[in-house]
């Protein structure tokens, strides 16, 4: 997250605080975790803001479909994690019905793809139709991330059209 980013989602964070101080009931404000090392960065933005204007934080750490359900449930206060197109299901299901609010987004342009280790990319992996070619770049293995989390439908989907 740019400096910049990181500026919107204070001010974010503190305009939200500042409604849920209405109700004492909002004392701890608990984040979504879905343990991936951006998340656990701005999760750690947010509490260091929330905490400093006198909320507790609670992080969970869930597979994002649990993280969506548990805010549309209110058991989770913010999730600051959404990647898109990856998660465009389960933004359909509660934000864009309207069960949820979207507050801000705060990075934009960025791409959700696979990766490979450099010496890979040297060999000649550059694009999906190379992936065949230099299999054996890369051990012919294709790595997901968090359990339950749509990155792996995505991948699964990409071997099944081959």
């Amino acid at each position: 997250m740019n400096r910049f980013s990181a500026l919107i989602l204070a001010a974010s964070l503190a305009g939200a605080a500042n409604a849920w101080a209405e109700d004492a009931a909002c004392s701890t404000v608990k984040l979504g975790d879905p343990g991936w090392s951006d998340i656990a960065v701005t999760n750690g933005i947010a509490r260091f803001l929330l905490e400093g204007l006198g909320y507790q934080t609670q992080s969970q750490t869930l597979a994002v479909p649990i993280i969506f359900a548990g805010l549309q449930k209110g058991q989770i206060d913010v999730f600051l994690g959404n990647w898109m197109p990856a998660q465009q299901a389960h933004y359909d299901k509660f934000v864009a019905s309207g069960e949820l609010d979207l507050l801000a987004q705060n990075l934009d342009g960025t791409e959700y793809t696979l990766a490979v280790p450099a010496y890979a990319y040297d060999a000649g992996v550059k694009t999906f139709a190379d992936l065949d070619a230099h299999g054996d770049q890369f051990d012919r293995k294709l790595y997901g991330i968090a359990s339950g989390s749509p990155g792996n439908e995505s991948i699964r989907q990409m071997i099944t059209s081959d």
